[in-house]
């Protein structure tokens, strides 16, 4: 039931959330924090394209840096996470680990796309936002009231 509340609590966000989130304050953002913990000096500005500027005399980081770390770590959280789902289908390592990896590749590439495209979903947010509400609500159903909600439903909703 926890799962089912994240669910449709997460589809009430999206949906109440609205608009975009680029002003967001990102300062208690893990990165950010692990990056103030370690004390890499990082500009306060972007710097164009760059990593690295040398503000005050001093070599320093911009916020671009902690950007592609970010992406980094996403990427190396989804093929951690995805290495016992490829072993349960496979005991070959020499398989899984290598589909794993082709896996983050072209998520990367499908990420690039989107943000070309995404511009052409206007009610994408909202369609992922019912489809969460959806399955939140047939966990509901089906553990609290024993009420198993149809496949064909389910792939019609869907």
């Amino acid at each position: 039931l926890g799962f089912a509340a994240a669910l449709i609590w997460s589809s009430i966000q999206m949906v109440t959330a609205g608009g975009d989130d680029d002003d967001a304050d990102l300062s208690d953002n893990r990165v950010v924090r692990c990056v103030r913990w370690l004390r890499i000096p990082v500009t306060a500005d972007y710097q164009g394209v760059r990593f690295f500027a040398i503000e005050g005399g001093a070599r320093r980081a911009t916020p671009l840096l902690i950007v592609l770390a970010t992406i980094e770590l996403s990427d190396i959280v989804f093929a951690v996470d995805s290495v016992p789902a490829v072993l349960g289908m496979s005991n070959d390592p020499l398989i899984a680990y290598p589909a794993v990896m082709c896996a983050v590749l072209c998520l990367r590439s499908m990420y690039t796309l989107t943000v070309l495209l995404i511009r052409s979903f206007a009610y994408l947010q909202h369609a992922v936002a019912l489809l969460l509400l959806f399955i939140g609500i047939k966990i509901v159903f089906d553990v609290v009231f024993h009420v198993t909600i149809p496949t064909r439903v389910s792939l019609a909703v869907i």
